[in-house]
């Protein structure tokens, strides 16, 4: 028997390596009539003989298996499932086909280590980050730390996707060591990544620090404690003390960072002491450093929302807030044995806090020398303008006017313009899955990443996305010049350079020439169409700062080409001019997905008539709005 392998759906077939062995039963002299073959006319009586009893070879397949190997070289096929076919064909030629499925995966794991970084200096507590996937799935996954061949510290669990690793290096000798990672999916394919780096003895640093309120500062009714957990791992918690006291346990975001809101009732007024103290999963306790301020419990205050201090934030972040005035109510409304002055007692109250109410907010940037009013009070916002500050540290300080004066508050953040880097490891477009899609790749940040999400839409693109043919599309509507009025559509091309544009309108039969009206020389329906270019470009932003950047100035020549339907005794007839138009200005609207832009604009046009008797060019000038609509 022969064994054939087919890997493409059957279009090839491939011989395996195998027996063919088959035996031919001894000859059969018996015969009958019906068996007597012809015998050929030119034959011997020896042939005669042989013809009459032929001998029939009929091969026979051994009861027992046969053995086959065949060796398919997988690097010709794509990572996937393929079809798999054989066919198996005995010595009758008689066929039997048994199909399966081929899962064939050539491509190693995906792996990628972010710290540490080579030759870094590492003590006490290092945590390993970094990312492995597999589509395939992982068959192994194992991370050691070596020192002239000998394993010091190693780690087997599993790992799928991200993986943050803590390593205690305060039982190792100083000196440099190997970090050996190593994944192996389940077709056996591996990938690793070796660093060596330093290791410096000693325990691990960890310790618990407020940022904010500063030390010996004051503080109203509502304020924040904000702070971080330098080193921290997954099974360390930390504790606040308050004067003392262990009140509370704080939770932790991914960089160790925490918030506690406090409001009135959770204080008493006076001076307070905070501390962060942090214990480890063996009970070790570490002792954060202590920080002490006054706490006002009534009066004005203002507080700063939205970004905790240290948080990284990008272009134009918008600062948001609250502040207002607190009084305790007094115990008189809502008593029954003083229900006749409720009322009084209540008027009296709102009145109070209406004649403590905060007017402005204002906003620092460069450490109080200069101050810019933000939008609102009691809620107020602020819109920071990064376009000319450096990447860095991004002190803020925030008062509030009240009728007894200003009151203050504080945070620090850290400005980020620069886009983290996304790259899939292959393309999905137009591709075809079923049940599920894993998606393979790489993101990275020259400082740190907060978060990796994936968002699937159903349907197709072309639902989501605006044609880019029309991407530039707008509306004109225009008045005055060579008739009363014009509307039409345009598109624009080269970062809106260069307009085209068609339109309708209707020309007047009379026009008033040194104050007296004279029959038109053209009028009628006026089609046509229009062309301009930009020569000239003002961003206002550039030269009055980024809260101009959505306004602009632009200066364009262009033809224009019009049939009016009435030209003289010869019926309709084209005209041409020459065309010149400033925008004043485009304004933009750049978080809209419709009317993304209005451009009032003034417009004079140079008319020819080049097929009448009179040939003296003819000019008008007319105005117009222009809207973006995608």
């Amino acid at each position: 028997a022969e064994v054939w392998i087919s890997f493409d759906n059957g279009h090839t077939f491939f011989l395996a390596e195998g027996t063919s062995d088959f035996e031919a039963p001894a000859a059969d002299t018996g015969n009958t009539d019906s068996e007597i073959p012809e015998i050929a006319s030119d034959t011997t009586a020896d042939d005669t003989a042989e013809a009459e009893n032929p001998v029939v070879e009929t091969p026979i397949i051994r009861d027992e298996p046969v053995q086959w190997n065949y060796a398919m070289d997988t690097g010709v096929l794509n990572d996937g499932v393929h079809t798999l076919l054989i066919k198996v064909v005995d010595g009758a030629g008689d066929e039997a086909l048994l199909a399966g499925l081929l899962e064939v995966d050539n491509s190693a794991p995906f792996l990628a280590v972010g710290d540490p970084k080579e030759g870094s200096l590492q003590s006490g507590t290092m945590i390993l980050e970094g990312r492995v996937m597999d589509g395939g799935g992982l068959d192994s996954f194992k991370v050691d730390i070596v020192r002239d061949g000998v394993v010091l510290l190693e780690n087997n669990e599993p790992a799928d996707g991200v993986f943050h690793i803590p390593f205690d290096f305060s039982n190792l000798e100083a000196g440099e060591v190997l970090l050996r990672v190593e994944a192996v999916d389940t077709a056996g394919n591996s990938s690793s990544v070796s660093r060596s780096f330093l290791v410096e003895p000693g325990r691990r640093t960890v310790l618990g620090e407020i940022t904010l309120p500063v030390e010996g500062g004051q503080e109203g009714p509502y304020f924040s404690l904000n702070g971080f957990v330098d080193n921290a791992i997954e099974t360390d918690t930390a504790y606040l003390l308050l004067d003392g006291v262990e009140t509370a346990a704080l939770e932790l975001d991914s960089r160790g960072r925490f918030v506690r809101d406090f409001i009135p009732g959770n204080l008493a007024e006076g001076f307070h002491t905070f501390q962060i103290d942090v214990v480890s999963e063996n009970g070790e306790r570490t002792e954060g450093v202590p920080r002490s301020f006054f706490y006002r419990l009534l009066g004005s205050w203002v507080t700063i929302e939205g970004f905790p201090p240290g948080m990284a934030v990008g272009e134009r972040p918008l600062l948001t807030g609250r502040s207002g005035y607190y009084l305790e109510e007094p115990a008189s409304i809502g008593s029954e044995e003083t229900a006749g002055d409720d009322k009084k007692a209540a008027k009296d109250f709102q009145k109070l806090l209406r004649d403590n109410r905060p007017d402005r907010v204002e906003v620092s940037l460069d450490g109080g020398l200069s101050f810019t009013k933000a939008k609102g009070a009691e809620e107020w916002k602020f819109l920071i303008e990064t376009s000319r500050m450096g990447e860095g540290d991004l002190p803020i300080l925030v008062r509030s006017r009240f009728p007894d004066g200003w009151v203050y508050s504080r945070t620090l953040l850290r400005l980020d313009k620069t886009l983290p880097d996304l790259k899939l490891n292959e393309s999905i477009a137009d591709g075809s899955f079923n049940g599920e899609m894993l998606l393979t790749g790489t993101a990275s940040d020259d400082k740190n990443l907060e978060e990796v999400s994936v968002s699937v839409r159903s349907g197709s693109l072309a639902r989501y996305e605006v044609p880019s043919f029309i991407q530039g599309m707008y509306f004109d509507v225009s008045a005055l010049g060579a008739t009363w009025f014009n509307a039409g559509l345009g598109v624009t091309f080269f970062d809106d350079n260069v307009k085209l544009q068609v339109s309708v309108g209707y020309a007047p039969d009379e026009v008033t020439v040194k104050g007296e009206k004279e029959p038109a020389r053209v009028y009628g329906m006026a089609v046509g169409a229009k062309l301009l270019a930009n020569v000239v470009y003002l961003p206002l932003g550039y030269y009055w700062g980024p809260k101009w950047d959505n306004f602009s100035f632009s200066f364009a020549i262009g033809a224009n080409f019009t049939y009016f339907s009435n030209f003289g005794d010869a019926g309709g007839g084209m005209m041409s001019s020459v065309v010149v138009q400033t925008e004043v200005p485009k304004i933009e609207f750049p978080d809209r997905k419709f009317i993304t832009y209005m451009a009032p604009y003034l417009e004079g046009q140079l008319w020819f008539f080049s097929s009448d008797v009179n040939t003296e060019p003819y000019f008008t000038a007319s105005i117009g709005l222009r809207l973006g609509l995608l």
